[in-house]
């Protein structure tokens, strides 16, 4: 992401520093609490050489590979599409930056119950798993 000024790039590194940790430990507790495994932590590079944690995490049936950069915008932008990029200037506030953590990981795990919880649920018309 590219920031209005270096004062937002500043502020970014700081916000990122101090919660990124935070946002990661509070996917792995939503994912052992959701009944799944973290299996494997990682960094992700992607087609633009930009580094993000990752998070392997096993199902009863599926692997997921939870790369956190997205969330990670989410939490630390107002707006994450709107251009120039601004760092959302709440997250001073420990308050707000721990319910925003906490919203931006509770979306994105029930995004990964569903889709876990899919594979389980069995088929009425013919009496096995889909």
């Amino acid at each position: 992401m590219e920031f209005a000024s270096q004062r937002e790039t500043a502020l970014a590194m700081v916000v990122t520093a101090r919660w990124l940790p935070v946002l990661i430990r509070s996917f792995e507790k939503g994912v052992r609490d959701l009944g799944l495994r973290v299996t494997e932590r990682s960094h992700f590079v992607d087609q633009d050489g930009k580094a993000c944690p990752t998070l392997g995490v096993r199902g009863r049936r599926l692997t997921f590979r939870l790369g956190l950069r997205n969330a990670m915008e989410d939490f630390l932008t107002v707006g994450r599409e709107a251009r120039p990029v601004r760092v959302d200037p709440r997250l001073v506030d420990e308050a707000y930056a721990k319910a925003k953590v906490a919203d931006v990981v509770a979306g994105r795990l029930e995004i990964l119950k569903v889709l876990e919880g899919s594979r389980r649920r069995p088929s009425k018309q013919r009496g096995r798993l889909i």
